[in-house]
């Protein structure tokens, strides 16, 4: 009979002290972090940096659409050519909201959507 594995354990949100296992951590994690800014990017346009210090003082970063655009952005308030096309989806999802409420619920019930939402 095989072994039985306890499976997943929840770890206790603690400084690791074990200096191999703290390092051994962070290589691990750091690839997970940098995967779920790269998801984050690609579903929903959001521009991310990211920067981290491994315990040997190697930096690893993370910029999308790139990273000195990003801190640029960041650091001096200004709007970028992607953040400008998220507002014109923006007014335009609202356009299309505005004529879905003024539709009917159904051909049985010709009473619009606004109308509906309001009792």
């Amino acid at each position: 009979m095989g072994r039985k594995s306890n499976g997943r354990k929840k770890i206790d949100m603690v400084k690791i002290q074990n200096e191999r296992n703290l390092q051994a951590s962070f290589s691990r994690r750091h690839a997970g972090l940098f995967k779920k800014a790269s998801e984050l990017c690609t579903l929903s346009g959001a521009e991310v940096a990211l920067v981290g210090f491994s315990l040997g003082n190697k930096v690893y970063s993370f910029g999308h659409p790139y990273m000195d655009l990003v801190m640029e952005n960041a650091l001096t308030g200004t709007t970028t050519q992607m953040d400008n096309a998220t507002e014109a989806n923006m007014n335009l999802l609202v356009q299309v909201g505005e004529n879905l409420s003024k539709k009917p619920v159904s051909k049985e019930n010709p009473e619009t959507n606004e109308e509906a939402l309001k009792k």
